[in-house]
């Protein structure tokens, strides 16, 4: 997949916490970016399934990781992430985990 990610110049560096964001979920979307769904979204298209039914559950924000081993949700409340787990663990070929954040 990296090969087939464009060349571009370095984007300026944002002083952003994560953790400090998830008290404010509105800002959440916005620093969740990985460069390389938009190249490897074309060539796995579950992948890019997998996110957008996170954020169809509710999801306040959703990612791959690195170059596409998993795609994760940030829900805010354990209600919608369990409905959500509910919900995808039995997808065929799906393999979900329900997790909470460690230091919040």
């Amino acid at each position: 997949m990296y090969k087939k990610l464009p060349k571009k110049l370095t984007k300026p560096t944002v002083n952003t916490s994560i953790a400090t964001s998830l008290k404010r979920f509105d800002r959440l979307p916005g620093l969740l970016v990985n460069d390389l769904e938009s190249v490897t979204f074309k060539n796995y298209p579950k992948i890019r399934l997998l996110k957008g039914k996170l954020l169809r559950e509710r999801a306040a924000g959703g990612l791959m990781s690195g170059s596409g081993s998993s795609v994760f949700g940030v829900f805010g409340s354990k209600g919608l992430a369990q409905r959500a787990f509910d919900r995808l663990r039995n997808e065929e070929g799906v393999q979900a985990y329900l997790v909470h954040v460690l230091n919040r």
